[in-house]
């Protein structure tokens, strides 16, 4: 799920405690992929990854789960390839 990792990873500022993400590519003698850690002091979290580069992320889709994170009813997860609403559009 790389949408975590791409909202988390906008700016660093450990100061304020707010978290950020820190990635890298295995070495070629461990298993293929990459990680990433969110470093926050509350929250380890650690995310492997099977593709070394990143997944190219839809823009609206990115938004569209970020909208619904900010609604009373939480997020909810809709598919990827949805097709744009008139709203959308208008943006």
């Amino acid at each position: 799920m790389p949408w975590p990792t791409s909202k988390s990873s906008s700016r660093p500022s450990c100061g304020r405690g707010e978290s950020f993400t820190l990635s890298w590519r295995h070495r070629d003698d461990e298993e293929r992929g990459r990680s990433t850690l969110w470093l926050h002091p509350a929250i380890p979290l650690r995310f492997v990854f099977d593709d070394a580069e990143p997944a190219t992320l839809s823009r609206e889709w990115i938004e569209r789960l970020a909208e619904s994170a900010n609604s009373s009813g939480g997020i909810f997860l809709v598919p990827e390839d949805i097709a744009p609403t008139a709203d959308a559009e208008t943006r």
